[in-house]
């Protein structure tokens, strides 16, 4: 389990609730990793982005890497609270409507101002997989949660509501969480954050043929 150090100096489990300084150093790094990547966003650049000193970068990691998955467990953690936030917002009940207002929030994501259009798990997994197991261990971790979220969606939905034909809800969303990193780096490369768009209602669209309804 990644620890980190309270402002008493005594190492903390990680996922309480993160200090004004550790979160300007969280928002630095993930800002800066979604700008130009990992290995180019330096310690000292962080800091300075964060406006706080080096002895404080230090004080809550204890290393370059231990920061990579720490910030990793921070933005997933936001983008599922903005999802939790959404879902129960709304109260929605049925499990194909909460698909849809899934994929709609991804969208808004996509399509908001100065929205990068890219996942930073996704970018840093492509980055790091290969030569740093700890991070691709976490990365491996926000894929399958994501993934898991929609297994369980497709599961009720195909307890509930009437199928054109049978199907495996976990490669089902499996395929969608591929789809969605891979179209999020084809974005990147085409400067095209449209195509995440398309790609979504396209997903949208495979999904809603299993059932005989949602305009399917």
């Amino acid at each position: 389990m990644v620890t980190n150090q309270d402002s008493t100096g005594r190492r903390a489990v990680s996922g309480a609730e993160p200090s004004e300084t550790k979160l300007k150093l969280l928002r630095a790094a993930e800002a800066g990793i979604i700008r130009q990547g990992f290995a180019a966003t330096t310690v000292d650049e962080i800091c300075s982005d964060a406006g706080v000193t080096k002895g404080s970068f230090f004080h809550y990691f204890e290393s370059k890497d231990e920061m990579a998955r720490e910030v990793l467990n921070y933005h997933s953690q936001q983008k599922n609270r903005a999802f939790a936030a959404v879902l129960g917002r709304d109260h929605i009940d049925d499990p194909l409507d909460q698909i849809d207002r899934l994929l709609d929030v991804m969208i808004e994501m996509v399509q908001a101002p100065d929205s990068p259009s890219v996942c930073l798990v996704g970018m840093m997994a492509q980055e790091l997989a290969a030569t740093n197991e700890p991070v691709r261990e976490v990365c491996a971790t926000h894929f399958g949660e994501g993934a898991q979220q929609m297994t369980q969606l497709l599961r009720e939905a195909q307890r509930v509501v009437p199928t054109k034909k049978d199907f495996d809800p976990e490669a089902v969303a499996l395929m969608f969480v591929s789809l969605l990193q891979g179209s999020m780096l084809m974005a990147k490369t085409t400067q095209n954050p449209d195509l995440v768009v398309s790609n979504i209602e396209h997903g949208r669209a495979y999904i809603r043929s299993f059932f005989k309804r949602k305009g399917g």
